[in-house]
């Protein structure tokens, strides 16, 4: 068996294990009577097959580990969060890249109606800030509460973060729920010269 083709086998039966299913590790899918359906079996692997030439192992893996499927790029997890969006909360560079080269919708919305960026901001990952900026997520992107990233790094006195922001044209006269600007809610006076500056 040539070696991609095991290193996806292994993979696909990590992610069975998980679900409750029979698993050992680094065996082709014929050594397993408890595999499901070769057909089944046959669709996962064609479809981890297509997904790995775009994803290194240890992307599918951390996927894995995180219960997303790897065949599935804009899987909804916890809150409605993809991967992508929990990548980017726990700051994990390498694999937010991947996904983003990928075709992972770097827009998606979870639940709150957050995309990507907020998680970016939240976590003071400022190079993932500059990534998803250049792949060109919508940065004025409203939540269910009408907050925008930029509105949160206010609140929350992050003047780097609105540093990194203010340069890519955020809407700043765009309002919360509550009828709130951005400056509206700058928590610093770092902030609020920041923000009335870019209005200037």
């Amino acid at each position: 068996m040539k070696r991609g083709l095991y290193l996806k086998n292994t993979v696909l039966l990590r992610y069975h294990a998980e679900r409750g299913n029979a698993y050992q590790e680094a065996q082709p899918p014929a050594m397993h009577s408890k595999a499901k359906s070769w057909n089944e079996l046959t669709i996962n692997i064609h479809n981890i097959s297509l997904m790995s030439e775009k994803l290194s192992s240890t992307t599918c893996e951390w996927m894995i580990a995180n219960s997303y499927q790897p065949s599935v790029l804009n899987q909804p997890g916890e809150n409605g969060d993809t991967a992508l969006m929990k990548a980017t909360r726990k700051g994990e560079f390498a694999v937010v890249k991947e996904l983003i080269n990928a075709g992972a919708d770097i827009n998606a919305r979870n639940k709150d109606g957050n995309n990507a960026l907020w998680f970016a901001c939240f976590g003071n990952h400022y190079d993932l800030i500059n990534l998803l900026i250049a792949a060109n997520v919508n940065i004025d992107n409203q939540n269910d509460n009408g907050a925008t990233a930029l509105m949160y790094a206010a609140s929350s006195g992050k003047a780097e973060v609105v540093n990194l922001l203010l340069p890519h044209r955020p809407n700043l006269e765009l309002k919360s729920l509550d009828d709130f600007k951005a400056i509206d809610f700058a928590s610093t006076l770092e902030v609020f010269k920041l923000l009335k500056n870019a209005q200037n």
